[in-house]
């Protein structure tokens, strides 16, 4: 009987290619919205001007020998906790000393953490930023019609009559007016992404005008913005050993916020991220990935933590727009 192809070769794991879940870092999105600033405290206060003696015209026709209108302002504070927040991966000293080229036990453990702690990071900002309830401006999507002074939309994915580009520069206008800081940045949810790349209007918009591919950079041109941002993160809702049941971190909505491009003193911005930088060496996001000896248990830890707060400092600075799409 002539050898088969099982008689003569062994099936052995590829050494130059392997697989793995891990999501492109530029789906994620949660470090590049609001300002980063570094603390050396993990809590403290911010001080916080208020609104209305910056906003009224309070000088006054000054009289012959007479003294100038008097005025001020008041202080008030806010406070930050940043939260530690970690993980970790053991590699057991048999598994170590078993594993071969694809694996790398060290490499696979400290990817594996990072990306759970960037996940966790995305959760975060959409529950603190990107939800109902935070923000001072807040639209609704609808299945009729826009109307501004009801704070409702028209959702943009339906069939007729939606009107994204409008809507967006008005509830930019509405921020505009109500604090005199234009929203300069836009957060969408890829969804949401989908949906205007192929709306009627904004391809009715540039069919004479460019040539060019629709794309984040032409829509946020389109909405006056400096940037927009599309949050692509995805993660499985679902409890360990049940169904996977897979859903984009980011909702169907939309976020316009003003942010200060540095964040200093007197800078108003919608938000703000304080991250410990100082506990004990964490990188620029309060980040730090360790390895060290877990002997009871034959093992090495890598170990990753993150320590930050996602704070609102100026709610009506932003609008939120939710359920732009059905």
């Amino acid at each position: 009987m002539q050898p088969t192809p099982g008689d003569v070769h062994v099936d052995q794991l590829l050494s130059n290619v392997s697989t793995a879940y891990i999501q492109n870092p530029n789906s994620f999105i949660a470090d590049k919205v609001f300002p980063i600033v570094p603390v050396t405290f993990k809590s403290d206060k911010i001080a916080q001007f208020t609104k209305q003696p910056w906003m009224r015209s309070q000088a006054k026709p000054r009289g012959l020998s007479s003294e100038s209108a008097g005025s001020g302002y008041e202080v008030t504070t806010t406070t930050y906790a940043c939260e530690v927040y970690a993980l970790h991966k053991d590699i057991d000293d048999q598994t170590r000393k078993n594993s071969q080229s694809p694996f790398a036990p060290d490499k696979n453990a400290t990817d594996f953490v990072t990306q759970q702690l960037l996940l966790q990071r995305e959760i975060q900002f959409m529950t603190d930023f990107f939800a109902t309830g935070k923000w001072g401006n807040e639209w609704t999507g609808n299945t009729s019609a826009s109307d501004y002074a009801g704070d409702t939309i028209k959702q943009w994915d339906q069939s007729s009559g939606a009107t994204p580009i409008a809507d967006v520069i008005n509830a930019c206008t509405e921020v505009q007016l109500q604090t005199g800081m234009r929203p300069n940045i836009g957060v969408i949810s890829r969804q949401v992404y989908d949906k205007l790349k192929v709306h009627s209007e904004i391809l009715d918009r540039i069919k004479y005008t460019s040539s060019d591919s629709i794309d984040r950079i032409l829509l946020a041109r389109l909405f006056e913005l400096e940037d927009l941002l599309i949050a692509e993160a995805v993660y499985d809702t679902a409890a360990e050993g049940a169904a996977a049941s897979q859903s984009f971190v980011a909702g169907k909505h939309m976020l316009l916020a003003y942010r200060t491009p540095t964040p200093a003193l007197d800078m108003p911005t919608a938000g703000l991220i304080p991250v410990w930088t100082d506990y004990l060496g964490a990188g620029g996001f309060g980040n730090r990935i360790k390895k060290f000896r877990m002997e009871p248990i034959n093992s090495d830890r890598v170990e990753g933590e993150l320590a930050y707060d996602m704070k609102v400092v100026c709610s009506d600075a932003a609008i939120f727009l939710n359920g732009v799409i059905a």
